[in-house]
């Protein structure tokens, strides 16, 4: 009740948050973690406020899933949310810097690091890469805001969901400030949605936002229409890496990559 994890009424004790075991994968074996975030709407029994905190859903098992297995110096996790991914970063890396817009998210982050005996994450409080500026690190990982969703009135903006921008904004600026914070054969990896029109494929407009002497793989899960959910894909940047040639566009659910020259 001190931490603010549950409340007591009378002899009645009500929880505030979720505590939820989630077992992980990587070159140690399996591991466990305990994971605390925000009640979800079972537990709510309504709509969740603008500042909610999600717990391990599945874009975060996708990203954890796919992020590069190697030691590193420093990493940074931009939009850390319950910290996840910095946690999974911490076992490889000597020092993470965990980020976040939300300082809900962040107690949280915290709080989840201290539940599993993690000691080398640093949390700072900021929007995209202003809490790390002239900073480099080996490995960026982030799952931010990347849901694009229509701005009408109704319809709740979510600081996990929604990031504050429009459209694909927010995902254009982390790929087109990442490799600013990168070390030499530093690598950034994300998730993210992006844009297409009659006029310009999406892939072709991501593309454009990485400098041509970097590696670029991007992996296009799928293509969705407006009235459908949003579609989410996986973005890699990693300057002066050989990665094997393919075609620059690729249909939706195969691989585009770039050769640095």
């Amino acid at each position: 009740m001190a931490l603010g994890l549950a409340r007591a009424e009378s002899e009645t004790v009500t929880p505030t948050a979720l505590l939820r075991p989630q077992s992980f994968v990587d070159a140690d074996g399996v591991g466990e973690w305990w994971i605390a975030s925000d009640l979800d709407e079972v537990a709510l029994d309504g709509a969740l406020p603008a500042d909610h905190v999600l717990g391990v859903g599945g874009a975060s098992r996708t990203l954890a899933e796919t992020i590069v297995p190697i030691e590193v110096d420093r990493a940074l996790d931009l939009g850390t949310g319950c910290g996840i991914q910095a946690l999974l970063v911490a076992r490889r890396a000597r020092t993470v810097v965990a980020t976040d817009i939300s300082s809900r998210a962040l107690a949280f982050a915290e709080l989840n690091a201290r539940l599993n005996g993690v000691s080398n994450i640093e949390f700072r409080h900021g929007s995209m890469f202003e809490p790390v500026a002239g900073e480099a690190f080996d490995l960026i990982v982030s799952n931010p805001p990347f849901v694009i969703t229509p701005r009408v009135e109704g319809v709740p903006a979510y600081e996990y969901r929604d990031g504050g921008l429009v459209g694909d904004a927010l995902v254009e600026q982390f790929v087109r400030s990442a490799p600013r914070f990168l070390t030499q054969n530093g690598i950034a990896q994300l998730l993210g949605n992006w844009e297409s029109d009659a006029a310009v494929a999406g892939l072709a407009r991501l593309e454009a936002w990485v400098p041509a002497d970097l590696d670029l793989w991007v992996i296009q899960r799928e293509e969705l229409s407006p009235s459908r959910m949003p579609s989410c894909g996986s973005a890699t940047a990693a300057p002066h890496r050989a990665i094997p040639p393919s075609p620059r566009c690729s249909p939706p659910g195969s691989t585009t990559s770039r050769r640095a020259e």
